[in-house]
């Protein structure tokens, strides 16, 4: 099953963790997109600029960390009070959140390289 993975640049590639402030305080990261990305919308080596202090709402993209794995990004569904995330590419299940997975940051801006 693949998914879209984001590596963060301050860090050297290592993942993020949930509410980790910058030495300024910051919660602003800029992650890279990896993985194949989501074409057309997505690009793989796009660049995100993640919030990780924004408070996630339905339809949110979000970077979603845990299970030891590089974090992913997913899209944020709230149903019936019950958080689901949905993967970006559409054929893949949609994944309860909680179960080791947590959100780490709200996607505020993506960039991408024009060919």
């Amino acid at each position: 099953m693949r998914r879209t993975a984001v590596n963060d640049l301050r860090h050297g590639g290592k993942g993020l963790q949930a509410g980790a402030a910058d030495e300024a305080g910051g919660t602003i990261r800029a992650l890279r997109v990896t993985g194949g990305g989501v074409e057309p919308h997505i690009p793989d080596g796009a660049l995100l600029i993640v919030d990780q202090a924004a408070e996630a709402k339905h339809g949110s993209l979000v970077v979603v960390c845990g299970h030891g794995a590089a974090p992913e990004l997913f899209r944020l569904a709230i149903e019936a009070g019950a958080c689901l995330l949905l993967a970006l590419d559409s054929r893949q299940p949609a994944l309860p959140l909680g179960e080791g997975r947590a959100i780490c940051g709200v996607v505020r801006q993506i960039a991408i390289d024009l060919p």
